[in-house]
């Protein structure tokens, strides 16, 4: 869906809409992202959101949090713990 919406704005295919990226801390982002996609069982609920700047730091601090929580170290049994 993603990849379909920014070819989309990238052909200029939305009325109203002369853009199709925003520009965050020297990073392109599309200007419609899809986020969370919901299972309602009968339909799938999509939320699209303009791209801006608050939107940019809070996925970049979501992918930070994500980072450091898979990045954390689990000790490792030394010879000096048996």
């Amino acid at each position: 869906m993603q990849g379909r919406l920014s070819q989309k704005l990238n052909a200029m295919e939305f009325v109203g809409i002369n853009q199709s990226v925003h520009i965050y801390d020297g990073v392109a982002y599309p200007l419609l992202q899809v986020i969370e996609p919901q299972d309602l069982g009968i339909n799938i609920n999509w939320g699209i959101v303009w791209t801006n700047d608050s939107f940019c730091e809070e996925q970049n601090m979501k992918s930070l949090a994500k980072q450091q929580v898979n990045t954390r170290t689990v000790p490792r049994p030394r010879d000096r713990d048996f």
